[in-house]
């Protein structure tokens, strides 16, 4: 058989996939490319479903996560970290404690909403990365508040003389 280019074998081509558009299946109307439709329909496509990135274990498609007026205004773990940021940033102790536990009931909220719908349970961790390092961040803010409180008591107490030490 003798051949002439590479045009005798375009028919017969079957492996050449990475060449063809196609549609997204989630059904947003993007094209897609080869290997640019795996980051499409991960990070993307307005129609992909994800667990709520500030840890409320709500399902979200893509374009409410995308948007700042959707669902991160209403969100409960984003309104329960914003509270723990403004009662540190007051500098107010218990505020802090109430606000840090009501961090870990919404948890335990979210944990309930993963198993609602029969997904695998996280277990008593919060359910995405973004939420346990904002976490991080604040309970170590906390710990610099409880000692700044901590060492504002000591110094009253002193000043005030040894009468009461």
């Amino acid at each position: 058989m003798r051949h002439s280019g590479i045009g005798d074998f375009i028919d017969t081509a079957s492996c050449a996939v990475f060449l063809e558009h196609r549609r997204c299946p989630r059904h947003c109307g993007q094209l897609l490319v080869g290997k640019d439709a795996a980051r499409h329909l991960s990070q993307e496509c307005p129609n992909r479903e994800e667990i709520c990135p500030a840890g409320c274990g709500d399902r979200l498609l893509g374009y409410e996560i995308d948007d700042p007026e959707q669902h991160p205004t209403v969100c409960p773990m984003k309104r329960a970290m914003d509270a723990v940021e403004s009662a540190i940033q007051a500098s107010a102790v218990k505020d802090y404690r109430l606000a840090m536990e009501a961090v870990y009931a919404e948890r335990d909220h979210a944990r309930a909403r993963i198993k609602a719908r029969g997904e695998r349970d996280p277990g008593p961790v919060f359910s995405t990365p973004g939420c346990t390092k904002r976490l991080r961040g604040l309970n170590e803010e906390g710990l610099n508040l409880l000692s700044r409180a901590r060492l504002t008591w000591v110094i009253g107490v002193a000043s005030l003389g040894p009468a009461l030490a």
